[in-house]
């Protein structure tokens, strides 16, 4: 009973937590330029869609500026050296707007990644 009612009153406590840090988010949002809808990564990469997948999640409802380009290189080049490709080279996306009409405006970014070498560790 108890432990019942400690949950209880945590997830209520969390409530207005969640919601502050939703409306700051988005008061974020508002100031930026753009908010990623998409990620393409190159056709012939090494990563498995799984793999893949976890890199465009790192991005995708993540609003920027152009100024902010080189942070989201920062976290492709990130993403694929987790996953062992610790020569990765990213370069600067390419910015498509998707959606102008939108503010911040919809963009899809593309990467042109040199992975190099994946690196296996054996256990």
């Amino acid at each position: 009973m108890n432990r019942l009612l400690f949950a209880a009153v945590a997830f209520c406590a969390g409530i207005p937590l969640l919601l502050q840090t939703e409306a700051v988010a988005q008061r974020d949002c508002n100031s930026k330029q753009f908010v990623v809808s998409a990620v393409n990564l190159p056709p012939e990469t090494h990563l498995s869609s799984q793999e893949q997948a976890t890199v465009r999640l790192r991005l995708v409802g993540r609003c920027f500026d152009e100024s902010q380009l080189t942070e989201a290189t920062d976290r492709v080049r990130v993403a694929f050296q987790s996953f062992g490709y610790f020569r990765a080279k990213v370069l600067l996306p390419t910015v498509n707007v998707l959606d102008a009409n939108r503010r911040p405006a919809s963009v899809s970014l593309t990467f042109d990644v040199d992975e190099g070498m994946r690196t296996k560790y054996a256990r």
